[in-house]
C-alpha cells in the first residue's frame, strides 16, 4: 500500500485525529490569509503618489536664517526660543471684538504662541463658498497676533476633531455620502479617495494663501511659525495600520504649491512612529515612506472618570462627582516619564528635532446629561494639574509645548458636536467669562522660569539617575519627589532639576542629598505639597559670580536691572517661601546676607558650601560673595502667596521688536493685580483689579511715573528698585440689568413650507436630515391621518418613535410627551461617539395617542432636536450617524383611516451664510404677530437682579418665542462686569443675544446641567440689547410649567483657600467678579 493510502486509511480509523488535523490546517490557512491581508493592507497604506519627503521638506538652506531647529529647540532669527503655546479657537468666540482681549490674557499668562484650529465648515457654508469677513476674518486675527507679538502654529486640518460638528468638515461635504471622509471606508479600512482630496485641496486653496502672508519665512516680521498637516492621524494604532501616506503626501504637496514655506508638522494621537522624515531611499514594506518636517504628538493623560472611552453605563447621579477617586499619579508617570527615549527611538527626523507636543492636556470637556459642571471638573484636577503636566514634559527635554485649551470659549449656535453642550469652558487656564484661573496662574510660574532662564532651559540633556554632572550628584527622599535632572548644553556645568511630589506617603516634606565631587553629601530640606511641582537650577552662576549648587526653594523668574542707586546692573530672583513650597539654597563658598527676608546661613562641608534659608515669606534679601567686594549683590524678592498668583513678567520679544537682544530676562516685572499686561504699541500698562487687589508693584532701576517708593510699613520696603501704586476701587455700585418689555408669539407651524416625506414599510424615512440639509438644531415632522366616526372606539393607538437626540410630541396641539436618546457610554443608543447600535437596541419609545385623537383630520407633530453630527476621532467613522427621526410607526391605527401622510420642514443650512446659526425652526426670523407676554410677573430684587417668571399650562404649552430687552450695567466705563443669563424650570430654550444664538438650555429631566449662560461682552451693547428665546417643554405633569429668567453678574467663591480664591468657580453667595480697568504710561 502506498504511503498516502496508508495515511488515508489511518485517518479513517482515527476520526478524532482527522478532525484535529483539519482544524490545525484550517487555522494555519486562516493565519496565513490574515497575515497576507494585513501585509497587503500595510503595503497599500504606504501609497504610490509621486510625491517624496524631500520634495515637500522645509528649506533650511533658504529660510534657516529666519527659523530652524536642532534636537533641543527652535531658533528664531538665530536665537533659541522656548515655545510656550496654548490653543485658541476664534470660531468659539462669536464676538470677534473680544479676540484681542482674550489673547492679551494669553500673553499675560506667559504664553508667547498660540495654536489655531481653522474650521473648514465655519468658513464654507456651501460648496464653492468661502467667507473670511466679520467673525470669520482671519486676516484680522493674524494681525492681532502680530500686534501682540504672539507666534502662531496653524492647524487648518482639513480635519480638526475639536468637539465640533463633523470634526470641522462642512455640512455640505458630509451630505456627499459617496465621498470617503478622511479616505475611510469604515472604522478599520481606508482607501484613497481622489474626490475627497479634491475638496480638501479646495479648502487649502482658500485658507493657505491668507496664512502664507504672515509666515516668518517671508522675512517681514510674520507670526506664523509652522503649519500642521491633518490632525491626529497615526500611521498605525497600537500595531494596526490606519493612516494613508498618500493622504499626507497630497496635503503636504498642496501646501507647498500654495506658497507655504514654513515647516510642516504633525500631531500623532499617540506616541507612535508616524510620518517621520527619513531619506527618500529608505523603504518600508517595499514602498517609499513619506514624512513631515516636524514630528509632534499629543498627550491627554487623566480623563474625568465618567468621560472615558471605556465608559459603558450612564450614571446621572447628581452626587457622582463627589464619588470620584483622586486621579492617580501613576497615569502621569506612565504617560510622560519616558517620552524622550520613545521619541528619540523612532530615529529619522524625530531624533533630530525638538520634543514637540502640539496638544498637552489643559483641562477636559463636559457632556450632555452629566450631572456636574465644569467647576466640578476644575476641582477634580485641581490648581496644580496643568503645571504638573507641563513640568513633567520639561523633565523630558521638551521646549515646544502647546496646551489644549488656553481659553475654551463657547459652543455657540450649534457648532459643537454631540460630546459637548453650550459651554466649552474646559476648566481651562482662562475661564469662559475671560478671567485667568489659579491653574493658569500657577502654570505661569513655570513658563516664567523657562523663559527667563532660556539660556539654560532651551537646550538640555538628561542626566541619568545616580550619575553626576559637573561635580554634583543629587538624590531625594522620598524618591518620587525628584523626577529628573538635566544638563544645559549651552551653559557649561549648569542644569535643571525638576521636582514633582508623587510620593507614596503624600507628605509635603522631603530632603535633597547633594554631593560635591568626593566630599560627603549635605542635605537641603524642602516642602512641596502632594501633586505639586516646580523646576529648579543646579550649578548656576549668577551675574555677580555666585554659584548656586542647588535649591529646594522655588525660583520662579530671573531679571536683570540697571540700578543707578546701586551703581551697577544687578540680577534679581523672585522666589516662593510659603507653606506650599519652600526650602533652602546652597551656594559655593561663604556668602554675606542682608535684607528683610530673615536670611539664615549655615556652613556645610567645612565652608565649601553655605546653605541659606529664610524665616519670612515676604521681603527681600541680598546675597554676595564674602570673598569678593567689588561686585553687586544678587537680590532675592520673596512674594506673598497672593502676589505669586498675580506675578507677571513682560518679555522683550526680540524677534518682533527686532532688538537683537540675547538677554532672556523680562524687561518688566509686576505683581499685585488680577490682570497685568503691557501694550506692545505704546508700552502703557493695562491693569484690571478687584477689591481684594490693594497695590501694584513693579521692578525698575529708575523711578516709574505714577508709582512711589515703597513705604516702611510695606513688606517690600528698603528695596530701591521696587515701586508701588495703590489700587482703589472707588465704588462697586451699579444698576443691574433687568429684563423688560416682554413680548411673545406662537411658533407658526401653518406658515411653514412643509415637504412630503414618504416612509418605508419598516418605518424609516426615505430621506434623512443630511439629504435635506437640516443639520442645525431642530427638524420638524408632521403626520396627518383621518379617522371616521367615533375616534378609535375601544382601540388603542400608539406611536413607536426612534430619533436622535431629543423630541417632543404633540397630538392635536396637546403635549403627549418627549424623550432623550443619548449616551455618554459606548455601544448604546445615541452614543456620543462611535457606532449607534440602533439595529439591536434602538432607544425607541412608544407614545399612547389614544386620548388625544379626534374625529376627522388628526395632526401629530414631532419636534426633534439634534446635538449635531459626530466628529469621527481616531479610527471612529461616525460622521454620518443618522439624525432626526430614524423610524416611526403607528400601532393600532384602523385601516379605514387610510395612509398616514408625513411631512417635514426645517432649515437647509446650505442656504445660510453661517450653517451653525439656526434653531432649525423656519419661522425663527419672523418679526410679526408679537404680543405682550401673558402670565408674566417680576420677582425681586434678588441677590443680583430682578427675576422674570413666566407660567404656562404644561399640556397646552405650544412652542413659542419670547423677546425682551435689557441695558448693560450702568457702571463707570472703566469697569468690566461679565454677565450671565440664568434660567430655571422644566423647559427647552434656545437663547439669542442680539441675533446670535449663544446657548441651548435643556431643563427637562437631567438632559443638561448648564443653567448659566455667558453673555459675551462683545455682543452686549450699552443700550437696546434684545434677548430672544425659542421655548417649548415636554412636561406633561398636571402642574404648570414655571420658567425663570434673570441676568446676574458672575460670582466667585471667596473662601480662604487658594482653590476657592483663584478657581473663579461660580458661587451664588460669592463675591461679584467686577474688574476695574486702568491704563497708564
Amino acid at each position: 500500500m502506498a504511503p498516502l493510502d496508508k495515511w488515508a486509511a489511518s485517518m479513517v480509523k482515527n476520526p478524532i485525529a482527522a478532525i484535529g488535523i483539519g482544524l490545525v490546517g484550517t487555522t494555519l490557512l486562516s493565519i496565513a490569509t490574515a497575515w497576507y491581508s494585513y501585509h497587503s493592507y500595510r503595503t497599500y497604506l504606504m501609497g504610490s503618489l509621486p510625491i517624496t519627503t524631500s520634495s515637500t521638506r522645509y528649506r533650511k538652506d533658504k529660510y534657516g536664517k529666519h527659523l530652524t531647529w536642532d534636537k533641543y529647540s527652535f531658533f528664531v532669527n538665530g536665537r533659541r526660543i522656548v515655545l510656550c503655546s496654548a490653543e485658541f479657537h476664534p470660531w468659539r468666540v462669536p464676538d470677534h471684538t473680544r479676540w484681542e482681549p482674550i489673547l492679551r490674557e494669553y500673553k499675560a499668562a506667559g504664553f508667547n504662541c498660540i495654536r489655531i484650529y481653522f474650521h473648514w465648515g465655519y468658513h464654507s457654508p456651501n460648496q464653492g463658498i468661502y467667507i473670511f469677513e466679520g467673525n470669520r476674518d482671519m486676516h484680522y486675527l493674524m494681525e492681532i497676533c502680530q500686534k501682540l507679538e504672539i507666534f502662531v502654529l496653524a492647524a487648518p486640518g482639513p480635519y480638526i476633531c475639536a468637539e465640533t460638528q463633523g470634526g470641522g468638515f462642512p455640512i455640505w461635504l458630509l451630505a456627499k455620502k459617496n465621498v470617503r471622509l478622511r479616505h475611510k471606508v469604515n472604522y478599520w479600512y481606508s482607501k484613497y479617495d481622489p474626490e475627497f482630496s479634491k475638496y480638501e485641496n479646495q479648502w487649502y486653496g482658500a485658507i493657505l494663501p491668507i496664512l502664507a502672508q504672515y509666515q516668518i519665512t517671508n522675512g517681514k516680521g510674520g507670526c506664523l511659525l509652522a503649519l500642521q498637516i491633518e490632525n491626529e492621524l497615526d500611521e498605525d494604532l497600537k500595531g494596526y495600520p490606519v493612516g494613508l501616506h498618500d493622504h499626507m503626501r497630497n496635503l503636504s504637496s498642496t501646501a507647498r504649491r500654495l506658497g507655504i514655506t514654513v515647516p510642516l508638522f504633525t500631531n500623532a494621537a499617540i506616541i507612535s512612529d508616524s510620518f517621520i522624515t527619513r531619506p527618500d531611499h529608505e523603504k518600508k514594506y517595499g514602498r517609499q515612506q513619506f514624512g513631515i518636517d516636524l514630528y509632534g504628538f499629543d498627550r491627554y493623560l487623566v480623563w474625568v472618570p465618567t468621560s472615558g472611552l471605556l465608559v459603558l453605563e450612564n450614571n446621572r447621579d447628581i452626587n457622582i462627582a463627589k464619588t470620584w477617586k483622586p486621579w492617580d499619579p501613576a497615569i502621569i508617570e506612565g504617560g510622560l516619564d519616558m517620552i524622550e527615549s520613545s521619541v528619540r527611538g523612532f530615529g529619522g527626523g524625530a531624533a533630530n528635532s525638538p520634543i514637540f507636543i502640539p496638544e498637552l492636556q489643559g483641562g477636559w470637556f463636559n457632556h450632555w446629561t452629566c450631572p456636574y459642571t465644569y467647576d466640578a471638573i476644575y476641582n477634580y484636577y485641581g490648581h496644580n494639574y496643568t503645571r504638573t503636566l507641563y513640568d513633567s514634559c520639561i523633565a523630558q527635554g521638551s521646549t515646544a509645548i502647546s496646551l489644549y485649551m488656553g481659553y475654551g470659549g463657547t459652543n455657540w449656535g450649534t457648532i459643537g458636536d454631540p460630546d459637548v453642550y453650550t459651554s466649552y469652558d474646559y476648566s481651562a487656564c482662562i475661564r469662559e467669562y475671560g478671567v485667568l484661573s489659579g491653574r493658569g496662574r500657577l502654570l505661569r510660574l513655570s513658563l516664567s522660569f523657562m523663559r527667563s532662564f532660556g539660556d539654560i532651559t532651551a537646550a538640555t540633556e538628561m542626566v541619568m539617575s545616580g550619575e553626576p554632572h559637573s561635580d554634583i550628584n543629587i538624590a531625594a527622599s522620598p524618591k518620587r519627589v525628584l523626577i529628573a535632572r538635566r544638563a544645559a548644553t549651552n551653559v557649561l556645568g549648569a542644569g535643571l532639576v525638576v521636582f514633582r511630589n508623587f510620593s507614596n506617603e503624600q507628605l509635603a516634606n522631603y530632603e535633597l542629598f547633594v554631593t560635591l565631587g568626593k566630599l560627603p553629601f549635605f542635605r537641603l530640606r524642602g516642602i512641596l505639597t502632594y501633586k505639586s511641582s516646580f523646576i529648579s537650577l543646579v550649578n548656576y552662576t549668577s551675574s555677580n559670580g555666585l554659584i548656586l549648587v542647588a535649591s529646594t526653594i522655588p525660583i520662579h523668574l530671573r531679571t536683570h536691572l540697571d540700578v543707578p542707586a546701586l551703581g551697577d546692573r544687578i540680577e534679581v530672583w523672585i522666589i516662593q517661601n510659603d507653606g506650599n513650597a519652600s526650602g533652602e539654597m546652597a551656594f559655593r563658598g561663604a556668602v554675606t546676607l542682608a535684607g528683610s527676608l530673615g536670611a539664615i546661613a549655615k556652613s556645610e562641608l567645612e565652608g565649601a558650601v553655605t546653605v541659606v534659608s529664610f524665616r519670612n515669606q515676604v521681603g527681600w534679601a541680598s546675597i554676595s560673595n564674602s570673598m569678593v567686594s567689588n561686585k553687586p549683590s544678587l537680590y532675592i524678592i520673596g512674594l506673598a502667596t497672593h502676589d505669586l498668583f498675580t506675578l507677571v513678567p513682560i518679555f522683550d520679544e526680540p524677534y518682533f521688536r527686532q532688538t537683537g537682544s540675547d538677554d532672556f530676562s523680562p524687561i518688566s516685572v509686576a505683581w499685585g493685580a488680577t490682570h497685568i499686561s503691557k501694550n506692545s504699541t505704546n508700552s502703557d500698562w493695562d491693569v484690571q483689579y478687584q477689591t481684594t487687589d490693594k497695590a501694584l508693584y513693579v521692578l525698575s532701576g529708575e523711578p516709574v511715573t505714577g508709582f512711589e517708593n515703597v513705604p516702611k510699613s510695606d513688606p517690600y520696603n528698603n528695596v530701591t528698585f521696587v515701586w508701588k501704586r495703590s489700587l482703589v476701587i472707588q465704588s462697586l455700585v451699579h444698576s443691574r440689568p433687568v429684563l423688560t418689555n416682554w413680548m411673545e408669539r406662537m411658533v407658526d407651524f401653518e406658515s411653514m413650507n412643509w415637504h412630503p416625506l414618504p416612509f418605508h414599510e419598516n418605518g424609516k424615512p426615505t430621506l434623512d436630515t443630511l439629504d435635506l440639509g437640516y443639520a442645525s438644531g431642530h427638524v420638524l415632522y408632521r403626520a396627518r391621518f383621518t379617522t371616521m366616526g367615533k375616534p378609535l372606539r375601544d382601540k388603542i393607538l400608539k406611536m413607536s418613535l426612534n430619533m436622535r437626540h431629543r423630541c417632543v410630541v404633540y397630538a392635536n396641539n396637546v403635549v403627549v410627551g418627549g424623550h432623550l436618546t443619548y449616551s455618554v457610554a459606548l455601544m448604546q443608543p445615541g452614543s456620543k461617539q462611535g457606532a449607534d447600535w440602533e439595529a439591536w437596541s434602538n432607544g425607541a419609545q412608544v407614545y399612547d395617542l389614544t386620548t388625544y385623537i379626534k374625529e376627522g383630520v388628526n395632526e401629530v407633530y414631532v419636534i426633534v432636536e439634534s446635538f449635531g453630527f459626530q466628529r469621527g476621532p481616531s479610527v471612529l467613522y461616525d460622521f454620518r450617524n443618522p439624525r432626526g427621526i430614524l423610524s416611526a410607526k403607528f400601532i393600532g391605527l384602523p385601516k379605514s383611516t387610510g395612509k398616514v401622510l408625513w411631512d417635514v420642514t426645517g432649515i437647509d443650512v446650505k442656504t445660510l451664510s453661517n450653517p451653525y446659526s439656526s434653531t432649525g425652526f423656519p419661522d425663527e426670523n419672523y418679526t410679526n404677530n408679537y404680543q405682550p407676554a401673558l402670565s408674566l410677573r417680576q420677582e425681586g430684587p434678588g441677590a443680583s437682579s430682578t427675576t422674570s417668571i413666566i407660567t404656562a399650562p404644561s399640556r397646552y404649552f405650544a412652542p413659542r418665542y419670547y423677546k425682551c430687552t435689557f441695558e448693560a450695567p450702568t457702571a463707570p466705563p472703566n469697569f468690566r462686569v461679565p454677565l450671565r443669563l440664568c434660567l430655571e424650570g422644566p423647559f427647552t430654550c434656545y437663547i439669542f443675544l442680539n441675533g446670535v444664538i449663544i446657548g441651548r438650555y435643556l431643563g427637562e429631566g437631567q438632559d443638561c446641567v448648564q443653567k448659566d449662560f455667558y453673555l459675551q461682552e462683545g455682543l452686549v451693547n450699552v443700550k437696546g440689547n434684545e434677548i430672544k428665546l425659542l421655548v417649548y417643554s415636554r412636561a406633561v405633569e398636571s402642574k404648570d410649567v414655571v420658567m425663570r429668567f434673570e441676568i446676574r453678574e458672575w460670582r466667585a467663591a471667596v473662601g480662604s483657600s487658594l482653590e476657592d480664591r483663584w478657581s473663579f468657580n461660580l458661587a451664588e453667595d460669592g463675591h461679584p467678579v467686577i474688574l476695574c480697568r486702568e491704563s497708564f504710561p
